[in-house]
């Protein structure tokens, strides 16, 4: 009897043990799936930045002895008298801009597919982001601008637009009054996104704002560096801004 009692006493902990590491294993695999049920739901996130330009092929202001055909302004040859009167300033007629955003991907697991809505250049005269006003839309919801960015790689959207007499809605005198002959001012780059991973159903609306980005006149092959953009939640500021005097630009 002794020895049976012995056989059975040797062990007293071992059912305490193996019931605690099936415990655990079964705590550890339910933390695991939860963990990878959490990271194919939760949507990318997507890194934006502008050109430190927003660049023009024509001032944005002509004198009485310059004409502007298509991409190249020309000056008329014509002497003025020692004393004579100074040109008379006047509204562009054409301009050209150019505005360029990169996408990054810093993620390793898949693409993000990404919609830019609206690219919105702002003036923004003073550093309190007061008194802003917005000059340009680049893109109009009707016409958003799809692309891929694979994994940890960038893509570049760089694009221009022809403003002229007849689609200005403003700017081309908004330009004129408020900055004729001043070769750069300050403005900031408004992106409106829709991104989500490539094979997920949840996708983010978001808004970043980039500055200090400069609106110049100048060739379109001089280097810029790129300015990271923020959104309104990064900054804890919400940012706002008045259309042109005479109209939105859309």
């Amino acid at each position: 009897m002794a020895g049976d009692d012995g056989e059975h006493t040797r062990f007293p902990c071992l059912g305490w043990v193996r019931t605690s590491v099936a415990i655990v294993v079964t705590v550890l695999v339910l933390v695991l799936v939860v963990m990878a049920i959490t990271d194919v739901g939760r949507p990318e996130k997507i890194s934006l930045s502008s050109y430190g330009y927003v660049q023009t092929q024509q001032r944005w202001w002509n004198d009485s002895m310059t004409t502007t055909t298509g991409r190249t302004t020309t000056t008329k040859s014509r002497r003025l008298p020692a004393e004579g009167p100074e040109p008379e300033l006047m509204p562009a007629t054409l301009l050209t801009i150019l505005v360029i955003v990169f996408a990054y991907n810093p993620s390793g697991r898949g693409s993000i597919l990404c919609n830019i809505t609206t690219i919105s250049i702002i003036d923004m005269p003073y550093d309190d982001f007061t008194g802003m006003v917005e000059v340009h839309r680049v893109y109009s919801p009707k016409m958003p601008l799809k692309f891929s960015v694979p994994p940890q790689t960038w893509h570049r959207d760089r694009r221009s637009v022809n403003i002229t007499e007849k689609n200005d809605n403003g700017v081309l005198s908004y330009l004129f009054a408020e900055h004729r002959q001043q070769e750069k001012f300050r403005v900031m780059v408004q992106v409106n996104t829709t991104y989500k991973a490539q094979h997920s159903a949840a996708s983010v609306n978001v808004s970043h704002y980039c500055w200090p980005v400069f609106f110049v006149y100048l060739s379109p092959y001089v280097d810029g560096d790129q300015i990271p953009c923020k959104t309104s939640q990064e900054m804890g500021y919400s940012f706002s801004w008045q259309p042109l005097p005479d109209g939105a630009d859309g």
